[in-house]
């Protein structure tokens, strides 16, 4: 670092279980920095949505969901945060309840019965 290249950011955090964390945050004044886990303009990563969407996927309800990240994996999820995940695949969903649906489905069916003898050691 140069006398005049000023200093890294500094920004102090508390995590849940670690307490307090100091975060120094290089300067990149050409914008080439790309970030690994928590990509540019994201304001939550992309887990937790998965998170969301398979329990509402299971049929629990905002209340649920919200209960469950909390014990879980300790996560304090606001209503309002799983409604916006949720209202994401709610048109998906409508059209899927609505679609029209065949009046003849084929039904391909094999043998699924192996004779017991078969499976005898020296059977031929």
């Amino acid at each position: 670092m140069s006398a005049t290249e000023p200093a890294s950011p500094r920004f102090d955090a508390k995590s849940p279980t670690n307490g307090p964390v100091t975060i120094t945050v290089p300067r990149d004044r050409n914008g080439e920095f790309e970030p690994q886990i928590v990509p540019k303009r994201t304001r939550r990563v992309g887990q937790i949505d998965e998170l969301i969407l398979s329990c509402y996927a299971r049929g629990m309800s905002t209340r649920d969901i919200e209960a469950h990240l909390f014990e879980v994996y300790g996560v304090t999820a606001s209503r309002e945060l799983i409604s916006n995940v949720t209202d994401v695949v709610t048109d998906e969903i409508e059209i899927w309840r609505n679609r029209p649906v065949d009046e003849v489905y084929p039904i391909v069916q094999g043998p699924g019965v192996v004779p017991f003898w078969c499976e005898m050691p020296g059977f031929r």
